[in-house]
């Protein structure tokens, strides 16, 4: 569920890079299970939902995710 309170979301800011290594690392390793990888894309979902307005635009326009995103969708189908 993505953080809804929209006064407290920019307390947030300072950790997405953080929150996104530790995803691109849960990605990287290659022994990853099928949940690790369904909860990896859903922390990067809410982000996503949680700055609606491109604040974290950067941080999800990154080769490594775009990969990752494909892996998921190709994991799903």
């Amino acid at each position: 569920m993505p953080f809804t309170d929209i006064t407290a979301a920019p307390a947030l800011l300072p950790y997405v890079p953080s929150m996104l290594e530790l995803v691109q690392r849960c990605m990287a390793d290659e022994d990853k299970q099928e949940s690790l990888i369904r909860m990896s894309m859903g922390l990067v979902g809410d982000l996503s939902d949680t700055f609606p307005n491109g604040q974290i635009k950067q941080y999800l326009l990154v080769e490594w995710l775009s990969a990752a995103l494909r892996q998921k969708t190709r994991v799903s189908a």
